[in-house]
């Protein structure tokens, strides 16, 4: 079978967030076909995080990623789960992203919108 999603994560506060840890939503491997049978199951999408602040610290990891694809060997694989998103909005003068992003920073605190990047918004957009 088929990886499952990743779901969706979403922090939000008044005054401020700090991320230590890991924050994630990835979308899980999908299933081994057995020997007799080609065709191992598909990736699960990768999910969402959402974080939302005037003041925002990330010093962990945030990750939105697809899942590997099942399979016993090509070309048996299921193919990988689509990629996810990751959304800040926080004031750039009171966001310190130094953690890790999976999909990437376009370029830390500043707004961006670019494809497969984590998204960053000026709070409260």
């Amino acid at each position: 079978g088929g990886g499952g999603g990743g779901g969706a994560l979403r922090i939000a506060s008044r005054t401020s967030i700090v991320v230590r840890g890991a924050l994630r939503a990835n979308g899980g491997a999908g299933g081994e076909s057995p020997v007799d049978v080609t065709g191992g199951g598909g990736g699960g999408s990768g999910g969402l995080v959402f974080l939302a602040a005037p003041t925002l610290t990330v010093d962990g990891s945030v990750s939105a990623i697809g899942g590997v694809g099942g399979g016993v060997g090509t070309p048996s694989e299921g193919g990988g789960g689509g990629i996810g998103r990751i959304r800040i909005s926080a004031y750039t003068e009171l966001c310190t992203l130094r953690g890790t992003f999976d999909p990437p920073l376009s370029s830390s605190c500043e707004p961006s919108n670019a494809l497969e990047r984590t998204y960053v918004a000026r709070y409260p957009n």
